[in-house]
């Protein structure tokens, strides 16, 4: 009976843990070698020697808005999954970028 319970407490947990876009996630393509960390509602960005901070917004749509900072730069990042990739997509007025990310 003990075995029952544990398995209902770790499918409950899994059902209601965390969200799936949290992890370590490492690029791919044109982002390789950048990393993201993301851990609950701030993620950490790394592209080459820089380092961007980020906090993560309500997901809309399975979206997720992060409001980035690195050195007093500020932008900003919508990211996704599909399937198992992590969609990066980088707009702003000057830039229209799109990364793919896989777990690391």
């Amino acid at each position: 009976m003990n075995k029952f319970y544990v398995f209902f407490a770790l499918a409950f947990l899994t059902a209601c843990g965390s969200s799936s876009i949290e992890g370590d996630w490492i690029g791919t393509d044109v982002a390789l070698g950048d990393e993201m960390k993301i851990t609950g509602n701030s993620a950490t960005l790394r592209e080459g020697p820089d380092f961007a901070r980020c906090s993560i917004g309500t997901p809309n749509k399975g979206r997720y808005l992060l409001n980035c900072e690195d050195d007093g730069f500020k932008f900003k990042l919508t990211i996704y999954l599909n399937g198992d990739n992590l969609i990066v997509e980088e707009t702003d007025e000057y830039l229209d970028d799109v990364y793919i990310f896989v777990r690391s």
